[in-house]
């Protein structure tokens, strides 16, 4: 029914933002990455929606980039995945993370996201990885340079020591996961959340 709404940001809070355009606010429920990429905009902004119809609600789903929307309807496709929780892992992980889990069947971490337990995360597994190598051979070679954030790896911690610094999960793993790929050579953690530190300045 929408494919975007461009407007002002009036506000930001517990996933839901209100976008004004043409003295009419939208409620739209987002995840932590949306919300971060937004906070501070003061200029228009375009938000590309998914309209969720049940019963008795009609709820409007609000993604910054194509590519997390279509990221959030590819795990709406999976079986007993509603849209809160494919929204929420999106709030934990960036899409070359889950991408790069998937396609590595690394379920251990997959399950680590809130809400994901180990036997929903082969459920993803099993159900994303065709479609991800048929309906977005784009998306085959995004986790090629990443870690995966397996246990105990120095992306995990990265990401663990900036959260603690205040920034969001879904911040620290953008941050942490483009100075990998463009990085590969980082081997140390305190550099690696120093740099982090920077990259949003």
């Amino acid at each position: 029914m929408y494919e975007y709404i461009v407007g002002k940001a009036m506000s930001t809070k517990n996933g839901l933002l209100v976008l004004e355009t043409h003295n009419i606010g939208y409620s739209i429920k987002i995840s932590d990455a949306t919300a971060d990429s937004i906070r501070g905009v003061s200029t228009d902004i375009k938000i590309y929606t998914y309209l969720h119809v049940r019963e008795d609600v009609l709820d409007l789903y609000g993604f910054r980039t194509e590519a997390e929307r279509s990221m959030f309807l590819l795990l709406l496709s999976v079986s007993k995945i509603g849209p809160k929780n494919a929204l929420n892992i999106l709030s934990h992980a960036t899409i070359d993370v889950i991408v790069n889990w998937v396609l590595s069947e690394d379920s251990k971490s997959l399950s680590t996201l809130p809400g994901i337990g180990l036997k929903t995360a082969k459920r993803v597994i099993l159900e994303l990885k065709t479609k991800l190598q048929k309906e977005r051979p784009d998306w085959n070679d995004m986790g090629n340079a990443v870690t995966g954030l397996k246990e105990y790896s120095i992306a995990e911690e990265a990401v663990a020591a900036l959260e603690t610094l205040g920034l969001s999960r879904a911040e620290g793993l953008a941050r942490v996961m483009d100075i990998i790929k463009n990085n590969p050579e980082i081997k140390e953690t305190q550099i690696l959340i120093k740099r982090a530190l920077k990259h949003g300045h």
